[in-house]
């Protein structure tokens, strides 16, 4: 079983295979010999105890529904956690840097201090070099941009 186990979910949809295998006049057994799946596996997800998605959706297939009825249950929809402060201000600085790279700010070869510069001066954003950094390096990693030593200092730029 995972870690985090949502048992309210887990419960409502073991449920509506319960109901669908009990309409269909099915046992347990039935449906662990339509699966391969043993009969306690069967009942575990039927009791909301087991998550595992592939198991429900070989049941759904023994049951013969398509998987998505299964999970039509009502739900309320929200983050388990709430995204940190910190978390949301590095997106919102993943974000700016790719607008720089769309407007094609790094045609001409530029030093995290350039964008520094620029993200304080038409962003208002306050980073740090090293957080640029990580940023610049993983477009690099992703070959939006190329990067070449100069000195002590990366100079990151894009294809021409």
């Amino acid at each position: 079983m995972s870690l985090y186990h949502n048992k309210k979910v887990t419960t409502k949809i073991g449920l509506r295979l319960k109901e669908q295998r009990e309409a269909y006049k099915w046992e347990v057994e039935d449906i662990a010999e339509m699966t391969g799946f043993s009969a306690n596996t069967v009942r575990a997800i039927e009791n909301g105890r087991e998550c595992n998605i592939s198991y429900l959706i070989e049941i759904a297939f023994a049951i013969g529904i398509h998987p998505k009825d299964i999970f039509d249950v009502e739900l309320t929809i929200k983050p388990r956690y709430k995204l940190s402060a910190r978390r949301k201000e590095k997106t919102r600085l993943t974000s700016r840097i790719n607008e720089l790279l769309h407007s094609n700010f790094f045609g001409t070869p530029r030093f995290v201090k350039d964008v520094l510069f620029v993200l304080a001066n038409e962003y208002k954003a306050k980073t740090t070099g090293s957080s640029v950094s990580v940023v610049l390096l993983r477009l690099v990693d992703q070959g939006y941009l190329l990067k070449k030593r100069q000195g002590r200092q990366n100079i990151y730029f894009t294809k021409k």
